[in-house]
């Protein structure tokens, strides 16, 4: 808790200034998303068509109470939907409840869906539409997606259409004989805008021959349907002591807009090798690994356990068009030889369009430290560009803790990661790589986010307008004593790499308990001047009449300002 002490006769002035939302100065990027007590957890972000940006997170910090909010950000740095310290809560649930994904609706508003754990074996799902202003369109609390309670939903990923939004959900049977973790059956749903189902009353199920699925991705067809790629257990036997299925294969589903299977009752083939292949989300963000090849097809990227179930998998990938014929050689094209790095899903993987029927795939290659962050383009011939094991876009002196990328209005790439360096330095940084492969920034990277208090981590990134970018990440500098409080922040960058808005004055922090005017007092041994920021983190006695532009006092410290002094803070 902060604590300013105040004497009888002590005035702090609050003098409000109007000044530019955006924060251009790297060491302070003071422009929160939420600072809500709860909490947040990994976040998803979305454009909302006018500059701004759509976020919306998990908050937990009051176990076992958790919450699903939501956040506008505009393309001034305003917060529009409440304040930061209340934004738009949408669901609140005795359960433990986890974004799974978000889409921009065209008109300024988004799909978001949600998952909310009753058990270790059941858990509901939701979908909820919200407009412009933050208003929800469809049913309070969210539209729940599964027929029955006492089944086990743990996923559902969203597309939006000219008409509404089309769902993706899996469904467990309780009373199935094989209870293997994360397979189930795929169902998927059309809602207008305003929630009315389109399609069969409880969803049409992606396949109907026997077997388990898990883990779908969906991409819109440009026509109110839907591809959908997803993990197949059809052709699986089971290892009863592990609880797992071997030779998963990836099979591929087109629904028509009026729901009907186009690709047969079971779908078409992806890739059906032996051993294990696994269709695959970022944990972090709502990036999916399918995109359009421009053509009326798709290209997926997926991990392939190639020769070695119990191995380490590597990145795959391969392109059908749009009756479903493979277009590359057959089993997909390796996108490096090198293995990741942990045995299952993964943590950070952004797949773009290069806007020439190919694809743009960043991805980390260890699960949370992986010190690189990798990327490689695929041309729609199906040639690697980048090299047999794509390029590194963070210098080796980062240990990257999670990197998001998005494409630019010049057909460039912009990719940001949060870490720390050798110096133990935290911070969030970004680049821009051409279509060559060549960065276009400074070799380390531009700094985003250098607040030695933020410690910045999974980032993510979206085109906020024509040609700027908005940065987001999860921020720590308001925890206290070790609680769970953490917030989102936010940063806007230009094309040419320049953090937009203001540079608010240097700060100046307390280094040792003692007076105000006491150089002493203060880290690098000066008194504060006039109009900057300052932070009181020891016990600090106000003896000398100033005006701060912020002013925060941080436990254990405290201020007591003397009788007759005025301390004046504009922020």
């Amino acid at each position: 808790m902060q604590k300013i002490i105040l004497f009888l006769a002590c005035i702090i002035l609050l003098v409000p200034v109007t000044r530019a939302q955006w924060d251009a100065n790297p060491a302070t990027v003071n422009n929160p998303v939420t600072t809500n007590p709860n909490g947040a957890i990994p976040f998803f972000s979305v454009i909302d068509g006018a500059g701004g940006a759509i976020v919306v997170w998990s908050g937990a910090d009051q176990a076992p109470t958790s919450f699903v909010y939501a956040q506008r950000k505009s393309s001034s740095g305003q917060v529009l939907w409440g304040t930061a310290a209340t934004p738009k809560q949408l669901f609140t649930s005795a359960h433990n409840s986890y974004i799974t994904d978000l889409v921009e609706d065209g008109a300024g508003g988004a799909y978001i869906t949600w998952v909310e754990q009753l058990t270790d074996t059941t858990s509901n799902v939701f979908i909820q539409h919200i407009n412009s202003s933050g208003t929800e369109l469809f049913t309070a609390g969210g539209l729940r997606l599964n027929s029955a309670n006492g089944q086990n939903n743990n996923f559902a990923r969203v597309v939006s259409d000219a008409a509404g939004v089309i769902v993706a959900w899996t469904t467990a049977d309780p009373d199935s004989i094989i209870t293997v973790d994360y397979f189930a059956q795929v169902y998927v749903q059309r809602f207008t805008g305003a929630g009315a189902p389109q399609w069969t009353a409880g969803g049409v199920p992606v396949c109907t021959v026997p077997g388990q699925r898990h883990t779908p991705v969906l991409l819109g067809d440009g026509s109110n349907g839907v591809f959908i790629a997803f993990g197949d257990a059809r052709n699986s036997t089971i290892d009863v002591i592990k609880n797992k299925f071997i030779n998963v294969d990836i099979y591929a589903q087109h629904i028509s807009s009026s729901g009907a299977r186009l690709w047969g009752a079971g779908g078409l083939v992806v890739t059906d090798q032996l051993y294990n292949q696994e269709t695959l989300i970022s944990f972090f963000s709502n990036a999916h690994p399918i995109v359009s090849d421009g053509s009326g097809g798709f290209i997926v990227v997926y991990n392939d356990y190639r020769n070695d179930n119990n191995g380490k998998p590597r990145l795959y990938a391969q392109r059908l068009n749009s009756s479903g014929v493979q277009q590359w050689v057959a089993q997909g094209i390796a996108l490096s030889t090198n293995p990741l790095t942990f045995t299952t899903g993964l943590p950070n993987l952004v797949v773009v369009s290069d806007g020439a029927s190919g694809a743009v795939v960043a991805w980390n290659e260890s699960l949370i430290f992986s010190g690189v962050e990798h990327a490689q383009r695929i041309t729609g011939a199906g040639t690697l560009s980048w090299g047999t094991n794509g390029i590194t876009v963070n210098p080796a002196t980062d240990i990257a803790t999670g990197a998001y990328m998005a494409t630019d209005a010049n057909g460039d790439y912009i990719f940001c990661w949060s870490g720390i360096n050798f110096s133990n330095e935290a911070f969030v940084r970004a680049q821009k790589i051409n279509n060559a492969g060549a960065p276009l920034w400074d070799a380390a990277g531009v700094p985003v986010c250098t607040n030695p208090d933020s410690g910045p981590i999974f980032p993510g990134i979206i085109k906020s307008d024509g040609t700027n970018m908005i940065l987001f990440w999860i921020d720590s500098r308001n925890v206290v004593n070790g609680n769970d409080n953490t917030d989102i922040y936010a940063a806007k960058l230009s094309t040419s790499g320049a953090l937009i808005g203001t540079i608010a004055p240097a700060g100046y922090t307390t280094a040792n308990d003692g007076n105000w005017n006491d150089p002493a007092t203060w880290v690098g041994n000066a008194v504060p001047p006039v109009g900057v920021d300052v932070v009181v983190k020891h016990l600090v006695n106000g003896n000398l009449t100033t005006t701060c532009n912020t002013l925060k006092v941080q436990s254990p410290g405290s201020l007591t300002v003397n009788t007759g002094v005025k301390i004046t803070v504009l922020h």
